[in-house]
């Protein structure tokens, strides 16, 4: 047995740990990317600010919560962008981690995050694609429009499919406005599926254990109409969705 002074500290007290390093790098990164780092290129500043997601969504995690991330199709994300990504949405883990494996990426995020002080100045200068979600036939032209210019400067562009949070294990029907995007742009679709909800909630709670992320083959979307794009990125991501939900 081991002394019980070598068990390990308790979940409650890890969390409050992880925060105390999570809270201030936070704050300092977005200042940073909202002040000097607007004198840098787009890219450059990117490349340095998702070092910090990075940081907070896999050693940090992994040090304090152990929680542990797994990836596999990494090999699948295209060499060259730019192309558009559809994911689940658990929390608030994948925006972070999501942010700087398929960088440089905007996503289409809810407008209410910009007026969040401090955050949402960073949010506002990462670019990403504000909309509100009670607009719904025009937040999807908005999303048109912008997600267009976005790739036309080289940007690769996320979007949450099931437009909210879900709990762990459940996927909602996904809207088509990613591959209707893709369609339209001409340019791949790369599905990614994740069970981050499983150690990080929507709710914010944590518990140890492995978060599954699988990123899918990119889908061509020339000479496919929107439909078959679509049913090919939902009918990948349900598969291999219920695959990790069985995952020990």
């Amino acid at each position: 047995m081991k002394p019980a002074d070598a068990r390990p500290a308790p979940l409650r007290v890890r969390k409050l740990l992880y925060y105390s390093v999570y809270i201030p790098t936070l704050v300092v990164t977005a200042l940073l990317m909202s002040s000097i780092g607007m004198l840098f290129p787009y890219r450059w500043r990117m490349e340095a600010v998702t070092l910090w997601n990075g940081f907070v969504t896999v050693p940090l995690l992994r040090c304090f919560c152990g929680i542990r991330v797994e990836v596999s199709g990494r090999e699948n994300i295209p060499a060259q962008g730019p192309y558009i990504v559809v994911s689940n949405h658990q929390s608030a883990w994948e925006t972070y981690y999501l942010g700087r494996l398929l960088r440089p990426v905007n996503m289409v995020i809810k407008k209410e995050l910009l007026a969040i002080p401090v955050f949402g100045w960073a949010m506002r200068a990462a670019e990403h694609i504000a909309v509100d979600r009670s607009l719904r036939h025009s937040s999807i032209d908005q999303i048109i429009r912008e997600g267009r210019d976005r790739l036309a400067r080289g940007h690769n562009v996320l979007i949450f499919a099931e437009a909210t949070r879900m709990p762990p294990g459940q996927m909602k029907r996904y809207s088509r406005t990613a591959a209707k995007l893709a369609v339209d742009a001409g340019v791949p679709l790369l599905p990614v599926v994740h069970s981050a909800g499983d150690c990080w909630s929507n709710k914010g709670s944590m518990r140890p254990g492995v978060i599954r992320v699988c990123v899918g083959a990119a889908i061509d979307t020339q000479g496919k109409s929107l439909d078959e794009v679509a049913q090919l990125s939902e009918a990948w991501s349900i598969e291999t969705f219920e695959k990790i939900k069985t995952c020990e």
